[in-house]
């Protein structure tokens, strides 16, 4: 198990002992079926999703507690027993356009 509950409703990761607030965990299954595991401020949310690689794309379509959502990752690195995806999320603010670009290491459980 790689994360455990923390006593003030935080999950703490066994490694490093440190703090986090969120995750977001896949479950790849055959087909392009599988499901989504979210947690975020204390509530957790499991769904299906469907998804597709195309180039370096990962494309998921999930839904988690009637929320549909599409998400486009790009695959930065696959390497052993983990995978680098990257999330960017543009917005425009006050005639603005900014982009955040997040990476998120994602490692295999089983």
């Amino acid at each position: 198990m790689l994360y455990q509950e923390y006593e003030n409703g935080k999950l703490v990761s066994e490694d490093t002992e440190t703090c986090i607030d969120w995750y977001m965990g896949f479950n790849f299954m055959s087909e392009g079926k599988g499901q989504v595991i979210l947690y975020e401020e204390g509530e957790s949310m499991t769904g299906q999703m469907s998804w597709v690689i195309m180039g370096d794309k990962l494309m998921i379509t999930a839904s988690a507690l009637d929320l549909a959502e599409s998400l486009t990752l790009t695959i930065v690195e696959v390497k052993g027993d983990s995978m680098i995806l990257e999330m960017v999320d543009e917005y425009t603010l006050y005639g603005t356009t900014y982009k955040d670009i997040e990476r998120c290491t994602f490692k295999k459980l089983q």
